[in-house]
């Protein structure tokens, strides 16, 4: 019986670190799409949410073991493949875009 419950109460925790994270993202959209910002400062500020989607992620999957959050650890490694895939590609534009400056 208080397995069941522990169970119930880890389930519910999961749901509020999830509804946390969905908050967070939203906060750091708004955050760093507010003012005026130059070109530049919007493609880095899309690395920084990138970067900020990717370590909540983590510690989600880190946090919560189980069969029941091997979702988490899914959403991870997509999440951290994304946000590489993502500063390589910026790193490059901005290199190839400073070629072009002369």
């Amino acid at each position: 019986m208080e397995e069941i419950e522990q169970q119930k109460l880890k389930r519910k925790n999961s749901d509020i670190s999830i509804l946390m994270i969905v908050v967070n993202l939203l906060l750091m959209v708004m955050f760093l799409t507010i003012g005026k910002l130059t070109e530049d400062q919007v493609y880095l500020n899309i690395v920084y949410i990138s970067i900020g989607i990717t370590c909540l992620v983590f510690l989600y999957a880190v946090s919560y073991h189980g069969k029941g959050y091997n979702r988490g650890k899914w959403f991870f490694a997509i999440a951290l493949i994304i946000s590489v895939i993502l500063v390589v590609f910026m790193i490059y534009v901005f290199n190839l875009a400073q070629a072009f400056v002369h």
